[in-house]
């Protein structure tokens, strides 16, 4: 895992950064402000960059890259090959909500 790129909010008011992994994930840090307010994860993988987000050319702290590793182990790997079985119990559960 090694991030190429990371994005911060382009209001002062908000500290939030999203990370461009190598693989094309991306990985969102909601400020603290956010997380409380509007009731979210402070981590979180997106789909895309959002317009109010500039990239910030700088290297990642220690305290980011365990928090990020943290994270990953935490998601299952969607990259990952699931048998036939597996994916229809994902599909029930994700209808019935369990």
């Amino acid at each position: 895992m090694e991030v190429k790129e990371i994005y911060q909010h382009k209001s002062k008011d908000i500290d939030s950064k999203i990370f461009k992994l190598d693989n094309g994930r991306l990985i969102i840090k909601h400020s603290s402000s956010q997380t409380e307010k509007l009731n979210i994860k402070q981590w979180e993988e997106i789909n895309y960059i959002p317009d109010d987000y500039y990239l910030v050319d700088r290297e990642l702290n220690k305290s980011e890259k365990r928090a990020i590793k943290r994270f990953i182990s935490k998601i299952p790997d969607l990259d990952k090959e699931r048998s036939l079985p597996e994916k229809l119990i994902d599909r029930v559960k994700g209808l019935f909500n369990l």
